[in-house]
């Protein structure tokens, strides 16, 4: 079940349901599919041509084939809860997302969200986890998020101090990205170098 027996504001609890019910009111306010939405406000401006959450907008010859363990791939799938996940997108362009966040809200003069909302969004809600609206607050303030579904891993950080971010994609569900794995670590051992 997802509904609980306790006020706003009193536990934390983390809600790919509830993420996805925020995509349908920003279709009732907008009047928008929650996918066209995006494509025109913040992938459009943000220029990530190579991002979208179906397969079928994308270039066929650039997809990563997800795997549900090295031996075994998978077809590639949408989700149901797609506002929750489910992006497609490229390192390079979401890197255009990641130099928006650093810029507070905007990409090369194209802001997509407003700075108030960006200090807004990256509050943190629960001093004991870090957590903010949806983001991680981690070591050295460094904030970011995991994501994955099954033949999917991402890790996305950046440090507004050290004006970096970092980004790792991987096409199998795979712990080692996330904080305390192995490829985690040798990614951020190497930012960390250039701070």
């Amino acid at each position: 079940t997802v509904w609980k027996e306790f006020k706003p504001g009193e536990i934390e609890l983390y809600s790919n349901i509830g993420t996805s019910l925020l995509g349908y009111i920003v279709e009732q306010i907008s009047e928008k599919d929650f996918r066209d939405y995006c494509r025109a406000y913040i992938f459009e401006p943000l220029e990530m041509f190579q991002t979208d959450f179906l397969y079928s907008k994308l270039n066929q010859e650039f997809l990563a084939t997800p795997y549900r363990n090295p031996n075994h791939s998978m077809t590639p799938y949408n989700q149901r809860a797609y506002p929750a996940g489910s992006i497609k997108t490229s390192i390079a362009d979401f890197s255009h997302f990641t130099i928006a966040m650093l810029n507070r809200g905007e990409y090369k003069g194209n802001r997509i969200i407003k700075e108030s909302s960006i200090k807004k969004m990256l509050e943190i809600q629960n001093p004991a986890s870090g957590t903010a609206l949806l983001w991680e607050h981690f070591l050295d303030d460094w904030v970011g998020h995991r994501g994955g579904y099954t033949g999917f891993s991402t890790m996305a950080e950046w440090s507004f101090d050290h004006d970096m971010g970092m980004v790792i994609f991987s096409n199998l569900s795979n712990t080692s990205v996330y904080p305390k794995g192995r490829i985690y670590e040798l990614v951020k051992y190497e930012c960390l170098k250039y701070q």
